[in-house]
């Protein structure tokens, strides 16, 4: 494995940052499960805060306590849940924001008609209610990713998102229609590509070694890739 010396058997890692816990996975390469460690929220449910999904995947993973194992982690696969979205700054970071005041808004708010492009909508509406609510937030918006996809950015410093999270294959030509200007958008690549390996100087979680790469898994929430087959946003509509 690049990026460090072999200690034992291949493992894959799974991580699945839900509503109310973050699970993660260990298995053996034909599906062998070798440990499992589930770490809940502080509040038993997700909050909007993207720092304690974070924090939540390493408590999860250090739970697993990989460095006894004897394993090398080869990969890792990220899903999560649909529902949040982390407003980041030009640095990246998450943007506080009055969020009980927010969703109460957004609540109240009709979505445009869309068919193919719903979840965008969904998103449009948020940064409406925000726009409303606290527009000093509002405008140090330049980046929106669903939740799988803020916590690939964390472990990798890559941002994507995947048709599946994103809930349409290309991006709308004119997002802006349903409240999402163009540019906070991130890339839309193919789930079967890669991401890319842990960025350097990044807390990793324990067991993760630099270099080592981070796929998706085909399903709902695996991570952006970035490497051999990737295309830019708007191939496969």
């Amino acid at each position: 494995m690049r990026g460090g010396v072999s200690r034992g058997r291949t493992a894959l890692l799974g991580l699945d940052v839900g509503t109310t816990t973050v699970k993660a996975l260990l298995v053996a390469p034909h599906g062998e499960p070798l440990g499992l460690h589930v770490a809940p929220y502080p509040a038993e449910r997700a909050s909007d805060q993207p720092e304690e999904w974070w924090e939540a995947v390493l408590r999860a993973v250090r739970g697993l306590d990989v460095a006894s194992r004897r394993v090398d982690i080869a990969a890792v696969g990220v899903c999560g849940r649909g529902s949040g979205l982390a407003l980041l700054d030009r640095r990246r970071d998450p943007i506080p924001a009055p969020w009980a005041r927010v969703r109460a808004r957004a609540g109240a708010l009709g979505l445009p008609a869309t068919r193919r492009f719903r979840r965008v909508a969904q998103w449009g509406r948020l940064l409406r209610a925000l726009a409303h609510e606290s527009p000093a937030a509002s405008a140090a918006v330049v980046l929106v990713l669903p939740v799988k996809d803020y916590i690939a950015l964390r472990l990798t410093g890559v941002t994507g998102t995947d048709p599946a999270a994103a809930g349409c294959l290309a991006w709308p030509p004119r997002p802006e229609r349903l409240g999402v200007a163009h540019a906070l958008l991130p890339q839309i690549r193919p789930p079967e590509s890669r991401l890319a390996a842990l960025a350097p100087g990044r807390p990793e979680p324990s067991g993760c070694q630099p270099a080592f790469p981070w796929p998706w898994a085909p399903t709902t929430a695996s991570p952006p890739m970035s490497g051999p087959g990737c295309s830019g946003p708007g191939r496969g509509a």
